[in-house]
């Protein structure tokens, strides 16, 4: 049973203003992004649950720095719930332990078509400006997947042979790769072979990042198994989603169900965000604003899911958050 429940928050920020794109050939502009680092439940009864939620506000590069938590909640009567009941219980602001993704594999979504996905290489180098963050100790391994596009290996192709950091050489095989794009998603297949090229990988410390357009399509695995194999192997996954708000729902439980980041991005501006600051978010120690969440409601039971949409308003908009809570 899956349940779906609006959140309006209301927060005040300082204002930004993004740098002009000069016909795409500057680094894409950025737009103020608010991403979940993680969700989890709290406690729950048969008529409520507490969850909590770690939240990273990004701002744009004129601002000097690129994350802060200069927000604050108003007031729990601005929240507006279609059903149920909804109460804040606490929200503060705390530094987060380090993690420093030693081992990561990261995943680009090649389905659909390319005019369409990346027209202005807009995505492409926001990928590059990913990869460039890893310096040792973090090593990637990056992989493009679709079925039936132009990509030569399948589930996934890989620009390595093995995990390294980035070097000069690997920016041309980057772009080349994020530009073989058609067919349909295999995105669940494409886990499931990554998550082997994790586990043989050595380190510790293991996270797989995805970005993603649209819900995978004509995989052969379902989205539990890969959960469930990520869980087994303690491997946090990384959702940043650039696509359509009715796909969101298991791409937002792909993330949080394993303890990963999540991020919706109704716009190239939020992706981009998100791609500058995500190495600095999964390996620094840094605040983050956590909210504890009370929902009241009936007949709760083992194995319910439930999605909030969590839609925030602050001096710019930002985009919606979307927090996945599943009942033991």
């Amino acid at each position: 049973m899956k349940n779906k429940a609006y959140i309006l928050f209301f927060l005040f920020t300082g204002c930004t203003f993004t740098l002009p794109l000069d016909k795409a050939k500057v680094m894409p502009p950025t737009k103020e992004t608010m991403l979940i680092r993680q969700s989890r439940l709290v406690s729950n009864t048969t008529t409520d649950l507490t969850f909590e939620l770690d939240l990273y506000h990004l701002v744009g590069r004129n601002y000097g720095h690129y994350i802060t938590n200069y927000f604050y909640i108003v007031d729990t009567s601005y929240l507006l719930f279609p059903t149920g009941k909804f109460k804040i219980d606490t929200a503060y602001s705390l530094t987060t332990a380090s993690s420093v993704p030693s081992s990561t594999v990261i995943l680009i979504d090649e389905s659909g078509d390319y005019d369409t996905l990346d027209q202005f290489n807009s995505r492409s180098q926001g990928i590059t400006k990913l990869c460039q963050d890893f310096t040792s100790p973090g090593k990637y391994l990056l992989g493009g997947f679709s079925k039936n596009g132009l990509l030569q290996n399948s589930p996934c192709q890989f620009i390595q042979a093995d995990f390294s950091t980035y070097s000069q050489d690997q920016l041309p095989l980057i772009f080349d790769l994020a530009k073989k794009t058609g067919g349909q998603s295999n995105l669940y297949d494409a886990i499931n072979t990554s998550l082997d090229r994790i586990a043989n990988s050595g380190n510790s410390i293991q996270n797989l990042i995805i970005i993603a357009h649209s819900r995978d399509e004509v995989s052969s695995v379902s989205l539990q198994s890969i959960i469930t194999k990520a869980n087994v192997a303690s491997v946090q996954m990384h959702v940043l989603f650039l696509g359509s708000e009715t796909d969101v729902n298991p791409m937002a439980k792909l993330a949080q169900a394993t303890g990963g980041l999540f991020v919706y991005c109704p716009s190239i501006g939020e992706l981009m965000a998100s791609l500058e600051n995500l190495y600095t978010v999964l390996q620094a120690s840094v605040y983050v604003y956590r909210v504890r969440i009370k929902y009241s409601t009936t007949n709760i039971s083992s194995g319910q899911e439930f999605f909030f949409q969590i839609n925030t308003h602050s001096v710019l908009d930002t985009n919606p958050l979307v927090a996945y809570v599943k009942i033991p």
